[in-house]
């Protein structure tokens, strides 16, 4: 089942690779060295190693006729946006339109703020299309967009209508991807052909991750932090009305601001209400999305000029919002968000040198489903400056990695592991590419035994990932049955599903040196199909299969196999 997946996968993969080789983009370059030299001072920080080797791939991404499409995974705070801003330098210097899609109408008033300051000197125009603008406004924007007149245009799901069109449009910047679905993201691909994409995200989704992983999109990892940010001090907990005063008081009486995050508009309120009674001398406000435009635009303003010191509020905080004086936060039911999610929140602290603290907080009456638990632990561990990457590693681990072009978020990578996973992709993408080259693990085996390594003899994800990885790369014996040994000394007595696994990887490791390329078993009968130099082929002989007969019920279909193979090999030997 893996195997035919990873093969209709890869299908689809080389299609989609194919379609980026022929759609051709027009090379864009920076065409005045001084000009983007002064765009590039407007930054006011030093460029990290990281961000250097990222600008430089985009640069150099830009400038060739295949189309860009590239992830750029950094934490936040660690200076994408930068990346982004000079990728739409060069692209209005070329005189091509730029068009940046963020998932909220904050994000996106934040970043048309930060866009307009850095290009007033440049005469290029930024404009902002969300549910803020009235329909004249919309209007005029929609027009100007279609002829021209407009060179970078940022907005939300707006830019996703039917009645957008543009001049000339060059690069599409997705901010927080993991944000949008599928069909959305497509539907800004068909905007034009041979368009440039970028992906901007703290926590990809499995599925962008895998597509980076399996070689279809280029990705960019900006793991260095900017000199002197700290970490964010990560507490999983319980409910506790003592623990809320503590931490609240804190950040309080050190003059910062918090995030009270609570993800039921109808609950905002009453929770205002218990801190004020907690915080007297504290000015609490609530914020979510069903307020209008400008009444959340306005407390925004409030809270960003330090007139109010807890922010009560919904998942509108998840995206992107720069509140440096910010720097502790509280989640509410913690079990009920994504991994991606959890993780987007916590970057809203933190982004200054003050120390910053994140307190998700479980319910009180719940069971946690297993799923919530691993969540909820890779959480507290990965709360290192890089742990984005890290942690939708695990989310591939724990939820699957999804169908690579396709909307669900669960794939059968489950129990093969990623590593297997992403080698059997690699090997149909050679298959398809006629290259037949025969390898150890080319070899087909269905004999209707399962064999994988169990979560509850091994349950951390990155363990199994790794003894998957090692177990699948043996070419002798020898090796597997020293893994063998080093496994039971580490986890006791291995479950029959594992034992399986190292038959099976033995099983391989004799069929290559007999030219046997697959074992199929059908009712009483096994199956060897070999291979036309194959040592079991008597001579001048055009066999191409042999079967074995399976009557020994007493020894399973697994054993009986190894047993056989055994003999053939001692037979070949001798």
């Amino acid at each position: 089942k893996s195997e035919k997946k990873a093969y209709d996968i890869a299908t689809e993969l080389l299609e989609a690779e194919a379609k980026r080789k022929i759609e051709k983009s027009e090379k864009l370059k920076i065409l005045d060295e001084t000009k983007y030299q002064i765009f590039k001072n407007g930054f006011g920080f030093k460029e990290t190693n990281d961000q250097n080797t990222t600008i430089l791939q985009v640069i150099n991404d830009l400038n060739v006729t295949k189309p860009q499409d590239r992830l750029i995974c950094g934490e936040v705070g660690f200076g994408k946006t930068e990346i982004a801003l000079r990728a739409s330098f060069i692209c209005t210097e070329n005189l091509k339109q730029v068009c940046i899609l963020a998932p909220t109408t904050l994000l996106a008033r934040q970043h048309f703020e930060l866009f307009k300051e850095r290009f007033k000197q440049f005469d290029v125009k930024v404009e902002f299309l969300s549910r803020e603008r009235t329909q004249k406004e919309k209007k005029e924007i929609i027009e100007d967009l279609k002829n021209g007149n407009i060179s970078i245009i940022i907005g939300t799901h707006s830019l996703l209508s039917d009645s957008i069109s543009f001049a000339d449009l060059g690069l599409l910047v997705i901010d927080e991807e993991h944000r949008f679905g599928v069909r959305q993201k497509e539907k800004l691909r068909t905007l034009r052909k041979g368009i440039n994409v970028i992906y901007l995200s703290a926590t990809p989704i499995p599925r962008s991750l895998n597509l980076a992983l399996s070689k279809v999109r280029d990705i960019s990892i900006i793991s260095s932090p900017p000199p002197g940010r700290k970490a964010v001090e990560t507490i999983v907990s319980r409910y506790s009305n003592a623990l809320i005063k503590e931490a609240l008081e804190r950040e309080f009486h050190r003059s910062g601001q918090s995030f009270y995050l609570l993800n039921s508009v109808s609950n905002l309120d009453f929770k205002a209400k218990d801190i004020r009674k907690m915080l007297p001398d504290a000015k609490v406000t609530i914020a979510h999305g069903q307020m209008s435009p400008k009444d959340l635009k306005e407390t925004m303003i409030k809270f960003h000029n330090k007139e109010i010191d807890i922010l009560v509020c919904t998942t509108i905080i998840e995206s992107g919002l720069d509140i440096p004086n910010a720097n502790t936060l509280i989640v509410e039911s913690t079990e009920n968000f994504g991994l991606s999610q959890l993780h987007q929140i916590r970057g809203r602290v933190g982004r200054s040198k003050r120390q910053a603290y994140a307190y998700f907080l479980t319910s009180e009456e719940k069971n946690l489903t297993k799923n919530a638990v691993s969540r909820i632990e890779a959480l507290k561990f990965g709360d290192s400056l890089n742990s984005g990457f890290n942690l939708a590693m695990r989310d591939l681990e724990i939820r699957g990695a999804g169908e690579i072009l396709g909307e669900k978020q669960s794939g059968v990578i489950d129990f093969v592991g990623l590593t297997l996973f992403t080698s059997l992709i690699d090997k149909s993408i050679k298959l398809l590419k006629g290259d037949l080259e025969t390898s150890l693990d080319e070899i087909e085996i269905k004999l209707g035994v399962n064999g994988y390594i169990t979560e509850e003899s091994i349950p951390q994800p990155e363990v199994r990932l790794s003894l998957y990885k090692k177990i699948s790369s043996f070419e002798k014996e020898e090796d597997l049955f020293n893994i063998k040994k080093e496994l039971e000394d580490r986890f006791g007595k291995l479950p029959k599903e594992t034992e399986n696994l190292i038959k099976f990887a033995r099983i391989r490791i004799l069929s290559s040196k007999l030219l046997i390329n697959k074992i199929l078993s059908e009712q009483d009968r096994i199956y060897l199909f070999i291979d036309l130099n194959s040592p079991l082929k008597p001579e001048n002989s055009k066999l191409e299969k042999i079967f074995l007969n399976y009557s020994n019920k007493e020894m399973n279909k697994i054993d009986f196999v190894l047993d056989k193979l055994i003999a053939f090999n001692e037979q070949n030997n001798s």
